[in-house]
């Protein structure tokens, strides 16, 4: 038996944990941990970003270990924030799994931000979702479509891009070969 600890309680991260662990392996169980980052309220580098996918997946094994006994033990983490390259500003997540000997790594997907949302962000103390949702007058985007969603006209969406991520970051578990 497979259990996942996503380091979150936003439900588009716990579903995302749900539909990649499903893919390969049948009846994972999947659950949601309210895990601190341990960083800013708006990572503005992936070196923090990447620092607090890897704080939530830590936290999450380790309140999954106390709970859990038998089978894979899998802490995950998936943390948005954003970054600069070569001077534009990009949305961007990392998503990271561990089960205490291996890490992986997957996803880390960029979208250009337009500079009115790079702008809200107020130089990290105003969280994405927050800019997000002032700049639609809609509630809790975050944990819909996300950021991603409005940019891309609802094409592309938030849990999706935190799924595939996800799965490239399961993929130690799955081959079976030694890392």
């Amino acid at each position: 038996m497979v259990k996942l600890a996503i380091g979150s309680y936003n439900p588009v991260k716990i579903e995302a944990t749900r539909k990649a662990s499903s893919i390969f392996w049948k009846d994972p169980e999947v659950f949601g941990f309210d895990a601190n980052s341990d960083i800013t309220e708006m990572p503005m580098t992936k070196e923090e970003t990447r620092d607090g996918a890897k704080n939530r997946a830590n936290s999450a094994l380790r309140w999954l270990r106390k709970n859990e006994q038998d089978g894979i033990l899998l802490g995950v983490g998936m943390e948005g924030g954003v970054c600069s390259f070569r001077g534009d500003w990009y949305l961007f997540g990392a998503t990271f799994v561990t089960d205490g000997n291996v890490e992986s790594w997957g996803g880390e997907t960029m979208v250009r931000l337009p500079i009115k949302m790079y702008e809200g962000l107020e130089g990290g103390k105003i969280e994405l979702g927050t800019v997000t949702d002032n700049l639609t007058g809609e509630k809790d985007t975050k944990k819909r479509g996300g950021a991603i969603a409005v940019l891309s006209d609802n094409k592309i969406l938030r849990v999706d891009l935190f799924d595939f991520a996800l799965q490239q970051a399961l993929t130690p578990w799955i081959h079976g070969y030694e890392v």
